[in-house]
Protein backbone atom coordinates (compact mmCIF):
# COMPACT_ATOMS: atom_id res chain seq x y z
CA UNK A 1 0.00 0.00 0.00
CA UNK A 2 2.99 2.19 0.52
CA UNK A 3 5.70 0.48 -2.32
CA UNK A 4 7.64 3.13 -3.97
CA UNK A 5 7.54 2.39 -8.10
CA UNK A 6 10.79 -0.05 -8.45
CA UNK A 7 8.87 -2.37 -5.96
CA UNK A 8 5.15 -2.28 -7.49
CA UNK A 9 7.09 -2.39 -11.17
CA UNK A 10 8.92 -5.74 -9.84
CA UNK A 11 5.64 -7.15 -8.84
CA UNK A 12 4.05 -5.77 -12.26
CA UNK A 13 7.06 -7.70 -13.95
CA UNK A 14 6.97 -10.71 -11.62
CA UNK A 15 2.91 -11.32 -12.16
CA UNK A 16 2.58 -10.27 -16.09
CA UNK A 17 2.96 -13.94 -17.39
CA UNK A 18 -0.40 -14.43 -15.45
CA UNK A 19 -1.84 -12.48 -17.59
CA UNK A 20 -1.58 -15.01 -20.45
CA UNK A 21 -1.13 -12.35 -22.88
CA UNK A 22 -0.08 -13.84 -26.90
CA UNK A 23 3.37 -12.17 -27.24
CA UNK A 24 3.02 -9.34 -30.00
CA UNK A 25 2.08 -5.91 -30.30
CA UNK A 26 -0.92 -5.78 -28.24
CA UNK A 27 0.72 -7.36 -25.71
CA UNK A 28 3.22 -4.84 -25.70
CA UNK A 29 1.12 -1.81 -25.85
CA UNK A 30 -0.90 -3.32 -22.76
CA UNK A 31 1.96 -3.95 -20.77
CA UNK A 32 3.19 -0.33 -21.26
CA UNK A 33 0.01 1.19 -20.64
CA UNK A 34 -0.20 -1.14 -17.26
CA UNK A 35 2.98 -0.01 -16.38
CA UNK A 36 2.10 3.88 -16.71
CA UNK A 37 -0.86 3.19 -13.89
CA UNK A 38 1.26 1.79 -11.74
CA UNK A 39 3.60 4.72 -12.06
CA UNK A 40 0.79 6.90 -11.62
CA UNK A 41 -0.38 4.91 -8.59
CA UNK A 42 3.07 5.26 -6.94
CA UNK A 43 3.38 8.87 -7.06
CA UNK A 44 -0.37 8.94 -5.57
CA UNK A 45 0.86 6.58 -2.73
CA UNK A 46 3.91 9.03 -1.75
CA UNK A 47 1.09 11.54 -0.97
CA UNK A 48 -1.47 10.31 0.40
CA UNK A 49 -1.01 9.73 4.12
CA UNK A 50 -1.25 7.15 6.57
CA UNK A 51 -2.48 4.04 5.05
CA UNK A 52 -4.81 1.84 7.70
CA UNK A 53 -6.21 -0.82 6.00
CA UNK A 54 -5.98 -2.28 1.99
CA UNK A 55 -9.33 -4.35 0.78
CA UNK A 56 -10.60 -4.14 4.04
CA UNK A 57 -13.91 -6.11 4.33
CA UNK A 58 -16.96 -4.74 6.08
CA UNK A 59 -20.69 -5.63 7.20
CA UNK A 60 -23.45 -3.11 9.23
CA UNK A 61 -26.99 -2.93 9.27
CA UNK A 62 -28.46 0.06 7.76
CA UNK A 63 -32.66 0.09 8.05
CA UNK A 64 -33.39 -3.36 6.62
CA UNK A 65 -29.97 -3.17 4.29
CA UNK A 66 -26.87 -5.26 5.29
CA UNK A 67 -24.69 -3.31 3.96
CA UNK A 68 -21.43 -5.51 2.82
CA UNK A 69 -18.13 -5.54 0.65
CA UNK A 70 -14.41 -3.75 0.71
CA UNK A 71 -12.99 -0.76 0.69
CA UNK A 72 -9.48 -0.41 -1.55
CA UNK A 73 -7.67 1.94 1.15
CA UNK A 74 -8.24 3.26 4.34
CA UNK A 75 -5.69 6.55 4.21
CA UNK A 76 -5.78 8.56 7.90
CA UNK A 77 -5.51 12.25 7.55
CA UNK A 78 -3.38 14.67 9.75
CA UNK A 79 -6.26 15.61 11.56
CA UNK A 80 -7.19 12.07 12.71
CA UNK A 81 -10.28 11.79 10.46
CA UNK A 82 -10.40 8.90 7.79
CA UNK A 83 -10.17 9.19 4.08
CA UNK A 84 -11.79 6.05 1.96
CA UNK A 85 -10.50 5.74 -1.26
CA UNK A 86 -11.23 3.46 -4.59
CA UNK A 87 -8.68 2.82 -6.98
CA UNK A 88 -9.81 2.59 -10.67
CA UNK A 89 -8.77 2.08 -14.21
CA UNK A 90 -11.54 3.36 -16.28
CA UNK A 91 -12.11 6.86 -16.88
CA UNK A 92 -13.24 9.65 -14.17
CA UNK A 93 -16.93 10.74 -14.05
CA UNK A 94 -17.09 14.22 -13.68
CA UNK A 95 -16.43 16.05 -10.34
CA UNK A 96 -20.17 17.20 -10.15
CA UNK A 97 -21.39 13.44 -9.99
CA UNK A 98 -18.38 12.11 -7.46
CA UNK A 99 -20.43 14.26 -4.94
CA UNK A 100 -22.98 12.32 -5.33
CA UNK A 101 -21.09 8.55 -6.14
CA UNK A 102 -23.63 5.64 -4.70
CA UNK A 103 -20.24 3.62 -4.27
CA UNK A 104 -18.27 6.05 -2.40
CA UNK A 105 -21.14 7.12 -0.21
CA UNK A 106 -21.79 3.90 0.68
CA UNK A 107 -18.51 3.20 2.00
CA UNK A 108 -19.09 6.54 4.02
CA UNK A 109 -21.91 4.92 5.50
CA UNK A 110 -20.28 2.17 6.72
CA UNK A 111 -17.43 3.85 8.34
CA UNK A 112 -19.80 6.11 9.69
CA UNK A 113 -21.45 3.30 11.65
CA UNK A 114 -18.30 2.14 12.67
CA UNK A 115 -18.43 -1.02 10.32
CA UNK A 116 -14.89 -1.25 10.09
CA UNK A 117 -13.83 -1.13 13.79
CA UNK A 118 -11.52 -3.96 13.84
CA UNK A 119 -9.19 -1.52 11.99
CA UNK A 120 -5.93 -1.78 13.62
CA UNK A 121 -5.26 2.04 14.66
CA UNK A 122 -8.79 3.21 13.67
CA UNK A 123 -10.07 5.11 16.83
CA UNK A 124 -13.52 4.73 17.60
CA UNK A 125 -15.54 7.26 16.25
CA UNK A 126 -12.99 8.53 14.18
CA UNK A 127 -14.76 10.69 11.49
CA UNK A 128 -15.11 10.53 7.93
CA UNK A 129 -13.07 12.77 5.87
CA UNK A 130 -14.65 11.67 2.75
CA UNK A 131 -14.04 9.36 -0.11
CA UNK A 132 -12.33 9.69 -3.34
CA UNK A 133 -11.57 7.73 -6.51
CA UNK A 134 -8.21 7.60 -7.72
CA UNK A 135 -8.08 7.36 -11.30
CA UNK A 136 -4.76 5.94 -12.77
CA UNK A 137 -5.70 5.05 -16.48
CA UNK A 138 -3.98 8.65 -18.02
CA UNK A 139 -2.36 11.66 -17.12
CA UNK A 140 0.82 12.94 -15.28
CA UNK A 141 -0.70 12.11 -12.50
CA UNK A 142 -3.65 10.08 -10.90
CA UNK A 143 -7.21 11.64 -11.40
CA UNK A 144 -9.05 12.10 -8.05
CA UNK A 145 -12.92 12.67 -7.97
CA UNK A 146 -13.51 13.71 -4.22
CA UNK A 147 -16.36 13.54 -2.37
CA UNK A 148 -17.14 15.49 0.75
CA UNK A 149 -17.72 13.97 3.84
CA UNK A 150 -21.31 13.08 4.82
CA UNK A 151 -21.42 15.54 7.71
CA UNK A 152 -20.23 17.86 5.91
CA UNK A 153 -23.13 17.62 3.06
CA UNK A 154 -26.43 19.81 2.23
CA UNK A 155 -28.40 16.47 3.52
CA UNK A 156 -25.56 14.40 5.63
CA UNK A 157 -28.24 11.23 5.37
CA UNK A 158 -28.52 11.50 1.48
CA UNK A 159 -25.77 8.28 1.25
CA UNK A 160 -28.22 6.40 4.13
CA UNK A 161 -31.25 7.12 2.40
CA UNK A 162 -30.20 5.52 -0.64
CA UNK A 163 -28.81 2.74 0.81
CA UNK A 164 -32.27 2.08 2.50
CA UNK A 165 -34.15 3.15 -0.58
CA UNK A 166 -32.32 0.08 -2.63
CA UNK A 167 -33.47 -2.33 0.16
CA UNK A 168 -36.98 -1.15 -0.15
CA UNK A 169 -36.90 -1.53 -3.69
CA UNK A 170 -35.30 -4.71 -3.86
CA UNK A 171 -37.56 -6.31 -1.27
CA UNK A 172 -41.00 -4.87 -3.01
CA UNK A 173 -42.86 -6.99 -5.97
CA UNK A 174 -42.07 -5.07 -8.66
CA UNK A 175 -39.10 -2.79 -9.88
CA UNK A 176 -40.11 1.09 -11.84
CA UNK A 177 -38.27 1.35 -15.32
CA UNK A 178 -35.97 4.41 -14.88
CA UNK A 179 -33.71 5.75 -17.61
CA UNK A 180 -30.29 5.66 -16.82
CA UNK A 181 -26.40 5.73 -17.93
CA UNK A 182 -26.68 1.35 -18.12
CA UNK A 183 -29.48 1.37 -20.43
CA UNK A 184 -27.17 1.01 -23.05
CA UNK A 185 -26.01 -2.09 -21.61
CA UNK A 186 -29.03 -3.70 -20.30
CA UNK A 187 -29.61 -7.03 -21.73
CA UNK A 188 -33.18 -6.79 -21.45
CA UNK A 189 -33.30 -3.77 -22.79
CA UNK A 190 -35.24 -4.51 -26.04
CA UNK A 191 -38.09 -5.58 -23.53
CA UNK A 192 -38.16 -2.71 -21.62
CA UNK A 193 -41.33 -0.37 -21.62
CA UNK A 194 -39.23 2.34 -21.61
CA UNK A 195 -37.27 1.54 -24.69
CA UNK A 196 -38.43 2.21 -28.01
CA UNK A 197 -37.87 -1.24 -29.23
CA UNK A 198 -39.37 -1.73 -25.96
CA UNK A 199 -42.82 -0.03 -26.67
CA UNK A 200 -43.50 -1.51 -29.79
CA UNK A 201 -43.51 -5.10 -28.50
CA UNK A 202 -45.42 -3.82 -25.89
CA UNK A 203 -47.83 -2.32 -28.31
CA UNK A 204 -47.90 -6.02 -30.24
CA UNK A 205 -48.37 -7.84 -27.27
CA UNK A 206 -51.49 -6.13 -26.73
Amino acid sequence: PTAPFHELAATLDRRWPELGLAPGWPERVTRTRARAMVERLARHFQDSGEVLAVEARFTTQVGRAVLSGSVDRLVRQEDGTVLVEDLKTGAAPSKEKAVSHPQLGAYQVALTEGAFHEVPGLEEGAQSAGAQLVHVNQGKDATLRTQPALHAADDPRWAHDLVEDAAETMASACFEARINPLCGFCPVRRSCPLQTVGRALGQEAS
